[in-house]
């Protein structure tokens, strides 16, 4: 803690660890809001938030890269590139849970017809 408080490091860590609870917080809302799909309750006051967390977090994560990338700071880089890759994987997941969730849902309602 010494060192990182001696060398200014957490300037330089602040905004990639940022970026990383931001999608953190993003997944969490994501998990609520299949969880309330696959229950089959109202999920649009989790799942509004959650887009929006992690939309402005893959925002911060594009300019951070760009910044790390001018700077040549490469350690952040690939610390920026792999939140990236799991937030990809957060949103390909959430909506394959969301598809299989709306599928069943539309299987067990009864024909109207």
């Amino acid at each position: 803690m010494w060192v990182l408080a001696y060398s200014n490091a957490f300037n330089v860590l602040w905004p990639i660890f940022g970026t990383a609870n931001q999608l953190l917080a993003a997944l969490t809302l994501f998990a609520v809001s299949a969880w309330l799909l696959l229950r089959r309750r109202p999920n649009w006051f989790t799942l509004i938030p959650g887009v929006f967390m992690l939309l402005t977090t893959l925002a911060s994560l594009f300019i951070l890269m760009r910044s790390y990338w001018l700077k040549q700071n490469y350690v952040l880089l690939a610390a920026d590139l792999l939140l990236l890759g799991l937030a990809v994987g957060v949103i390909f997941l959430f909506v394959r849970t969301f598809s299989r969730g709306r599928k069943e849902r539309s299987e067990s309602k009864p024909d109207q017809s």
